[in-house]
């Protein structure tokens, strides 16, 4: 996810809600149950727990016609474009928490108004998806 047309840097002189889409894990790679289940970026791969504040760098770049954020926490400003994007890849939804005191950009992933921060923080699933595993002799429907 890239955050492109962004305007000046912000600091967050309240806590914002943001939305992310990516993956649920509740079990390692073995198939064992994870003690808590965590949620995964889908760019970076960033493993995310439930209820701990992250950081992350922040930088904007310039390329001359337009500034941009690729480092960073990446959300969308609301829901409705989250769920969208996640529905048609296959991935989760979580209510995130861009903190006070954070520094931010705001900008646009594609058409959707969006959100890059230094600190973020995962709160709650919205929607999960849910994969059916295909078994032999089975149609998925």
């Amino acid at each position: 996810m890239c955050l492109n047309n962004i305007g000046r840097r912000k600091i967050a002189k309240a806590d914002i809600t943001v939305w992310k889409y990516g993956v649920m894990q509740s079990n390692d790679s073995w198939g064992h149950a994870l003690d808590r289940p965590v949620f995964i970026s889908p760019s970076q791969l960033h493993r995310f727990r439930f209820g701990r504040t992250c950081r992350s760098v922040l930088r904007a770049y310039d390329n001359g016609n337009e500034r941009y954020v690729l480092q960073g926490f990446h959300t969308f400003k609301n829901r409705g474009p989250a769920v969208r994007t996640a529905k048609s890849n296959g991935q989760s939804v979580v209510r995130c928490t861009i903190p006070k005191g954070s520094t931010y950009y705001e900008g646009r992933f594609g058409r959707a108004r969006s959100i890059a921060s230094d600190r973020i923080v995962i709160n709650e699933v919205l929607f999960e998806y849910l994969a059916t595993p295909f078994l032999p002799g089975t149609s998925h429907r």
